[in-house]
């Protein structure tokens, strides 16, 4: 069975088709709950949705937004793009046509302005200012597929250095690099929703394993994610179908009060808790994740059997998500030009073997490495090695 943390209670209950849930309590001021089972007829990527039937229903907003921006649509009426399916999504996201209209012009205007860059993203190419963001964020990413071919993008934040990439990006460049990569999922998920006639959205997961509290509350971090969250609602309506937190730090209230003050509450609202660890057990036990995931496709950091990948500059390395090492468990640091005089903080248990990667410094500048061990008993031993290999 899975291990509850603090603050999380679980119950099964019955929700008229045979199958129980997991409930978790509230965490601070977020109620939430997750079901094994979509409803009858619905979609783990998010509320299900037939175009047809939504189109129907829409039919006059879709015609009347089209008409009142059609001066700004390149392709006038026919314009293959700009069509009734893409429209649909900004009716049924905004109750309002005026909010609907000046969503769809802001849309446009921004495509036609990064058309270059959304089609070389789209393509599975960099965001912009990858050079800055991407060596302290290598652990993000799309990561095969949900059981329905819904696009699965994984977060693995406990070794996102959020502090350190702070120091030399900006929150604008950080809501960027975030904003820019929806568009891949935006084209797999169209591309789906054309193919089934039913909408299709992206699913993602947080893992929060390894997390370090200091480091995951820099409000200038926080800054960049509100700036793409609230960005991400005008250019990508009914995109993202739902978030799920897994390995919850005991302090997630904390992380979420502070989240809130910068996240819109329609990305609030789409969040789900998962109250279990995946550390040291089979995902294939969690009632949720089995009727979305094949157990092969999870990391094995997730509690998955994914982990075959192996990396060619680190034979026997296994890497799941962009070449990182699934044991991976530190934050990426500074690249090694950089004068960082910061520690790194480890928590290292019984029989347990952590890395420390460390950018190489050039031959006219050696690195110091200064170090210091606080160890609970007398019984406690220990050793450091260094490891003289390329760094991951």
């Amino acid at each position: 069975m899975y291990q509850y943390r603090k603050g999380f209670t679980s119950d099964a209950e019955s929700h008229g088709h045979g199958s129980p849930s997991i409930r978790s309590q509230r965490l601070g001021a977020f109620s939430i709950q997750m079901s094994p089972n979509p409803p009858p007829g619905g979609s783990w990527s998010g509320s299900f949705r037939l175009v047809s039937e939504e189109l129907a229903k829409h039919r006059d907003r879709v015609d009347a937004l089209r008409a009142a921006c059609l001066d700004v649509i390149p392709g006038g009426e026919k314009d293959p793009f700009y069509d009734d399916i893409f429209l649909l999504r900004f009716c049924i996201s905004n109750e309002s046509l005026t909010v609907a209209e000046n969503n769809l012009r802001e849309t446009i205007k921004w495509r036609t302005a990064n058309a270059e860059t959304l089609n070389r993203v789209g393509k599975g190419g960099p965001p912009p200012h990858n050079d800055v963001v991407g060596p302290f964020c290598l652990a993000v990413g799309l990561h095969k597929s949900l059981l329905d071919g819904s696009p699965f993008q994984i977060i693995r934040s406990g070794i996102t250095n959020a502090a350190g990439l702070m120091e030399v990006a900006t929150p604008e460049q950080v809501g960027d690099w975030i904003l820019f990569q929806r568009e891949e999922a935006f084209v797999i998920c169209d591309a789906l929703t054309r193919k089934t006639g039913v909408i299709t959205k992206l699913v993602s997961v947080n893992d929060f394993s390894h997390i370090n509290f200091s480091a995951s509350m820099d409000r200038r971090f926080f800054k960049g994610l509100g700036l793409s969250s609230k960005a991400s609602e005008i250019y990508y309506p009914q995109l993202v179908g739902m978030g799920v937190m897994i390995n919850l730090p005991s302090w997630m209230s904390a992380v979420m009060s502070l989240g809130k003050n910068f996240m819109s509450a329609k990305t609030l609202s789409k969040l789900r808790f998962c109250p279990a660890t995946t550390l040291n057990q089979s995902i294939a036990q969690c009632p949720v994740a089995s009727k979305i995931l094949s157990e092969e496709s999870v990391p094995s950091f997730l509690g998955g059997l994914c982990g075959t990948v192996q990396l060619p500059h680190a034979p026997g390395i296994i890497g799941c998500l962009n070449g990182v090492p699934n044991t991976r468990s530190h934050p990426f640091l500074a690249p090694a030009a950089t004068t960082d005089r910061r520690t790194t903080a480890l928590r290292i248990h019984a029989r347990e073997h952590k890395e420390v990667f460390v950018g190489r410094a050039p031959p006219t500048s050696p690195r110091a490495l200064e170090y210091s061990v606080n160890i609970s008993d007398n019984h406690t031993s220990f050793t450091i090695e260094k490891l003289d290999r390329k760094s991951l």
